[in-house]
């Protein structure tokens, strides 16, 4: 009997800097998923955004876009001492914006500055 079980791909697993200037407010990420991939629409199609988020030095706002589709857009981020300031956020999202070539993740902030690691982007596959 076939089913879908979940699976991964790290997009990145250094941290990178960006802020409000100029050249220096977008990241992208290009990456490809298995041939087993099982994408659509609903529920039970869902794939999942996760990456950490730190060193927020000014009240932060960005968005996360898949493939030109927004994924996260976030409110303001406050700042936070050093020690404090370092989260994990995940973000649910149709799958139906995947596809097994070709992907682009792209960061883009609106307002402030942050250091972004961990991009992982969760998915189905066929067994």
């Amino acid at each position: 009997m076939a089913g879908t079980v979940a699976d991964y791909k790290v997009l990145r697993d250094k941290s990178f800097f960006l802020e409000d200037k100029a050249g220096k407010d977008t990241k992208r990420f290009g990456f490809g998923l298995p041939g087993k991939f099982h994408g659509g629409s609903g529920p039970s199609h869902m794939g999942i955004f996760s990456f950490g988020l730190g060193e927020v030095k000014a009240d932060l706002k960005f968005d996360i876009y898949l493939n030109g589709e927004v994924v996260y857009h976030s409110g303001y981020v406050k700042s936070l001492p050093l020690s404090q300031s370092d989260r994990t956020i995940q973000e649910a999202f149709d799958s139906s914006i995947l596809r097994v070539q070709d992907n682009e993740v792209t960061v883009q902030i609106r307002e402030g500055s942050g250091r972004f690691h961990d991009l992982i982007i969760w998915f189905q596959r066929d067994t």
